[in-house]
């Protein structure tokens, strides 16, 4: 049952977080908005969940990171309930940003939960095991929200029958959920000292490892925000393609989500390396994105978003055993301070790649912003060879 409901997670908070992208042109012309406030309705939950992962890890310390995630649940909850009752942007908006709130609860408690139960390759197989049901999260979001907008007949509906599933995995947690030794002694440990020593995440900025993976994540999580929020509506608008095979390719895209990590995890256990197979996940994830811009044809499109995928997810599990490994001993919660570090750092900031996307747009069209945002990856590709090796050196 623990694994079950670690790897059912990833769906109470990706259903109501890529609805938007699907629903985007409904949700404009009810609202009576614009892109850039559609696209800032759906990347605010990145940037709420940014700051939220921030002030996570003194939440875990304070309360546990089970409680945590139980109370991250819940918002989660909450803010897709307002959504389905929202008849004007701001009400909307207002739920977008507490569905954040659960989402950075979440997200920067998750991966501590995981190390603490789980140990060596295990733990392991287990982080591809949630980013796999991340994906497959992601084509369901996709793949049901139009047939459920269809069936209801309206798009707040969806976000209605979201928050009936968020309900029960939130009870699932709540009566399943358990600590260990492991996490009560980190919780501990942080409420008896706390007075005496350093944050998690200054610890945690204090570690060079550590800012080579942030200074990467931020031109990461630019790059596939704006093939996450924009992608559909890029190959419908700019490229000329339909709605079918605009949501076919965020499918395929999410698809190749699940085959990347499967294979980062493979590569990882097997080569015991991890440097190497997050860099070329990030050099892979570039190229593709870059065929996405310049290419206009049905076979290349697939080609380039399913690199973009595989390489994207092809880093994770390399990325999330780095930071595991850098601190020894494990201590979950400084583990929290580095994942809203590195995670949560590219979350916020991506809050500017829609409004951004759309001024570059106006000015070198869709393709020129989305190259924009994947040539940036260079950076990314430089931080990744000064990161230092945490595996097997030989």
């Amino acid at each position: 049952m623990k694994a079950f409901i670690i790897l059912i997670l990833p769906l109470a908070t990706t259903l109501p977080y890529l609805a938007v992208a699907i629903l985007m042109n409904d949700i404009m012309a009810s609202l009576e908005i614009g892109y850039s406030l559609a696209g800032l309705s759906m990347t605010v939950m990145l940037f709420i969940s940014g700051i939220c992962m921030f002030a996570g890890s003194k939440v875990q310390g304070k309360i546990g990171i089970i409680n945590t995630i139980v109370l991250a649940i819940w918002m989660t909850f909450l803010g897709s309930a307002i959504c389905f009752i929202a008849n004007n942007f701001i009400v909307f908006f207002i739920g977008r940003i507490i569905s954040g709130i659960g989402f950075g609860l979440i997200s920067v408690s998750l991966i501590p939960y995981i190390s603490a139960w789980f140990k060596g390759n295990m733990r392991t197989y287990m982080i591809t095991a949630n980013l796999i049901t991340n994906s497959i999260a992601s084509i369901i979001s996709l793949s049901i929200a139009n047939p459920l907008k269809m069936l209801i007949g309206t798009w707040q509906g969806v976000f209605g029958v979201y928050s009936i599933f968020i309900v029960g995995v939130a009870l699932l947690w709540m009566f399943f959920g358990k600590s260990n030794e492991e996490l009560e002694n980190a919780k501990k440990l942080y409420n008896t000292e706390k007075s005496n020593q350093e944050s998690p995440l200054r610890k945690a900025l204090k570690i060079k490892q550590y800012r080579l993976l942030m200074i990467s994540g931020i031109f990461i999580m630019s790059a596939i925000t704006a093939v996450t929020t924009f992608m559909p509506t890029f190959l419908i608008n700019e490229k000329g393609f339909s709605l079918n095979f605009s949501v076919m390719a965020a499918n395929i895209n999410n698809a190749t989500f699940i085959l990347g990590a499967l294979a980062g995890g493979v590569l990882l256990a097997r080569s015991g390396k991890r440097k190497i197979i997050f860099q070329i996940g990030i050099i892979c994830m570039m190229i593709g994105g870059l065929l996405l811009a310049y290419t206009g044809t049905y076979a290349l499109v697939v080609i380039a978003v399913s690199m973009v995928g595989f390489g994207f997810m092809l880093r994770i599990p390399a990325q999330t055993t780095i930071m595991m490994e850098t601190i020894e001993p494990l201590d979950p919660i400084i583990l929290g301070g580095a994942t809203a570090m590195i995670s949560g750092t590219g979350q916020i900031i991506s809050l500017a790649v829609p409004p951004l996307f759309s001024i570059l747009s106006s000015t070198i069209g869709m393709s020129g912003a989305m190259q924009m945002f994947f040539w940036l990856l260079i950076i990314s590709v430089i931080a990744s060879f000064m990161i230092s090796e945490t595996g097997m050196k030989k």
